[in-house]
């Protein structure tokens, strides 16, 4: 296997942040995107409503917080190539696609956390948004950097 080629790369910690902000970015753009798609297609009359099963789960007719997290990541899904060449900046080297599999699973489980925290408490649902935001930026750029584009 050839080695990977050392590109130019953030070196400081304001850079990084922002490389990460725009990964994470990309893929919030990305996700409503997918998802507009997904409702356009859910609205729609005839044969592209037939199509609508390959999009994801049905989240109009009953939320749970399983539905949500499985939604939001399929959703998603097709940010992880650009979110990868996006956080290739980091370190000049494109983390490995199981590394990105693994960070994606780790959001995953945070959505899915947050989620069980709504629909099992009557904390409120803006609180609850903001402090998982905050959970990702931080937590999230922390385990980016550490252990998702290691050089």
């Amino acid at each position: 296997m050839a080695e990977a080629v050392r590109r130019r790369h953030v070196s400081s910690l304001i850079g990084r942040y922002a490389v990460f902000l725009a990964a994470f970015l990309a893929g919030c753009i990305v996700t409503v995107a997918t998802a507009f798609v997904y409702l356009l297609v859910y609205m729609s009359q005839g044969p592209l409503r037939e199509f609508r099963s390959y999009l994801g789960y049905n989240v109009i007719d009953s939320g749970t917080a399983w539905q949500w997290t499985f939604n939001i990541m399929l959703w998603a899904l097709p940010a992880i190539p650009l979110c990868r060449l996006i956080l290739g900046a980091m370190s000049g080297v494109r983390p490995a696609w199981w590394r990105m599999g693994v960070g994606y699973m780790a959001l995953g489980l945070v959505i899915y956390g947050f989620g069980q925290l709504a629909y099992a408490t009557n904390i409120d649902r803006v609180l609850l948004r903001v402090t998982g935001l905050i959970v990702i930026l931080t937590a999230g750029y922390w385990f980016t950097c550490r252990w998702m584009v290691r050089p």
